[in-house]
């Protein structure tokens, strides 16, 4: 997992290592479709996927642990 910028924003980066046809990068491609029909205020939104270098790179919306942690032990 990797933190990008885009534009102003954070962003964490999903790195799956594989083939375009591995069990990694296929289950990974089967989460993405679901992320990207998922739109709710708990859920990480999915931003984009790029298959690059022999990795697939997933582009969602950064959260930062530190802040959800102490919400959610309030």
């Amino acid at each position: 997992m990797y933190i990008g910028e885009m534009g102003k924003s954070k962003v964490a980066i999903k790195v799956i290592n594989g083939s375009p046809d591995s069990d990694n990068v296929l289950r990974s491609l089967a989460e993405v479709e679901a992320m990207k029909r998922c739109f709710h205020k708990n859920i990480v939104k999915f931003i984009d996927c790029y298959y690059w270098a022999e990795k697939l790179w997933i582009v969602m919306e950064y959260c930062d642990v530190r802040f959800y942690s102490a919400y959610y032990f309030q």
